[in-house]
Parts: C-alpha cells; sequence; structure tokens
C-alpha cells in the first residue's frame, strides 16, 4: 500500500525487493519483480501478471485489511511457484491474492549507486537493479518470507542498508540517499479478515439451522427446506449465508 507523506529530499529506505521466476500450473515461466514482507499474512499478485500467465483463479470472499483500516476486496486466488531466476533451488509453491497493482513503483526515487556501500561489495543481489524505480507484480508475505530467508546479513553503517541472505539472493532493507525528492511512503501490513460479521453463530447440522432460522425469522412454527452443499454455514440479520454459498434455503 502506498501513502502520500511529506516531501523528504534526499532520503529513501530500500525495501526487500528481488527477481525471481514466476512458474505457472502449465509450465508456463516469466520473470517478475517481487517485495518481500513480513508484515503480510498473504502473499500478492497483480492483476497484470495473473492475465498474463492464465492463471486459473478460485472465488473467494474475504477482505483484506490494511494500515488506517483500510480494506480492500481481491479478484480471486491463484496458485503458481516461484523460483530464483538462476535456479538452485527447488520451486516453491504460493497462493496468492489477485488485486489491480500491488504497490507503487520501488524505490520511489532512485537510490545512489552500491559503489559507495563497501560493506555490501562481491555480494549477489537478488534484484541487481533495486536502486531504479521499477514496477512490483508480487509481495510474498510471511510464509514465503519465512521460508526464503537464510542465516547471512551484513550491517550497515549509518545511512547505508543492511543486507539480508535469501533463496533468491542477497536483498537490501534500510535507509539510503535518494537522488530525487521523495513525495509517496510505502507501508504494508496486509491480513486477512472475513467478510462473516462478529458474533454469528456457526451451525453445522440441519436441525441446528433450522432452528437459527426459527429463532430469527421469530416464526417458530416456520418450515424450512434446505439445500446443503457445505456442512458450516453462518447466519446474519437478514438469513444464513456461507463464505462459498454453501447452503442455499427457502421458506
Amino acid at each position: 500500500m502506498t501513502y502520500l507523506v511529506p516531501a523528504t529530499r534526499g532520503e529513501e529506505v530500500l525495501l526487500m525487493t528481488c527477481r525471481v521466476k514466476v512458474i505457472a500450473p502449465d509450465g508456463t515461466v516469466t520473470q517478475a519483480r517481487a517485495l518481500l514482507d513480513s508484515a503480510a499474512s498473504t502473499s500478492l499478485i497483480s492483476e497484470r501478471l495473473a492475465k498474463q500467465l492464465r492463471l486459473a483463479r478460485r472465488s473467494c470472499n474475504f477482505k483484506i485489511n490494511g494500515v488506517a483500516g483500510i480494506n480492500v476486496h481481491p479478484n480471486g486466488l491463484v496458485k503458481f511457484k516461484v523460483a530464483g531466476v538462476r535456479g538452485r533451488e527447488r520451486p516453491m509453491e504460493v497462493e496468492a491474492s489477485v488485486l489491480p497493482k500491488v504497490t507503487a513503483d520501488l524505490p520511489t526515487s532512485p537510490v545512489t549507486p552500491v559503489t559507495k556501500w563497501k560493506h555490501l561489495s562481491g555480494l549477489e543481489f537478488a534484484d541487481p537493479d533495486y536502486g531504479t524505480p521499477a514496477r512490483v507484480d508480487l509481495l510474498l508475505g510471511g510464509k514465503v518470507f519465512s521460508k526464503v530467508v537464510l542465516h547471512g546479513r551484513w550491517l550497515g553503517p549509518t545511512g547505508a542498508p543492511s543486507a539480508f541472505k535469501t533463496r533468491f539472493g542477497w536483498v537490501l532493507n534500510g535507509q539510503a540517499k535518494g537522488n530525487g525528492e521523495r513525495s509517496t511512503t510505502h507501508v504494508c501490513c496486509a491480513t486477512i479478515g472475513s467478510n462473516t460479521p462478529s458474533g454469528m453463530p456457526k451451525c453445522s447440522t440441519d436441525s441446528q439451522i433450522k432452528q437459527t432460522m426459527v429463532n430469527r425469522s421469530g416464526y417458530s412454527g416456520a418450515k424450512w427446506k434446505i439445500k446443503r452443499k457445505r456442512k458450516t454455514v453462518r447466519f446474519g440479520p437478514a438469513g444464513c449465508w456461507h463464505q462459498d454459498q454453501g447452503l442455499e434455503y427457502f421458506h
């Protein structure tokens, strides 16, 4: 997520961007720029990349909760695999929510070349173009982050980023000197939330469903015909429903 902030000249924070191979179930492979984000409980993929790979989608009825309580409804769930562009490790399966756009271009302004950071000399970067603002089509959340980060870290001096070793190569994170005026900042803290209102009871048997419908409708003699597709449903003030429309009812 990207938010407007007061413009800051000459200051930038590098985030953990990396280049990865994205592998569709049908074997189609493409490269994409990804952001590793331990603060996200779900992974995200852009609509553009999902269409390019022709990824099959599953419908979903949840929302993604972000900073400041902003909620976004994804355009489905997809599955694919990711691996480093150098192909040294086994591809990892990822399930991601589809959004029109993952984030703004990162970094938000060009960053001074790495030649001025001697502590990073000789490292093989996961994103060789980390200092050039460019599109990000993937956000790999905490589930992936915990599996790709390895033991290895180079701490930078004040005003320089640190490097972290991952399965994709070394990624950078921390303060850096930008070459422009920054007017936006990137903040991501994405969690999945249910669209089900709080306080709704779960019902798993037909008798429970019927009794709940009687209680909610106020008609003690009401007879409900139930078409069951799933075992669990939830009830709201307007009747009963399920995230996957798992049960239909009529009076």
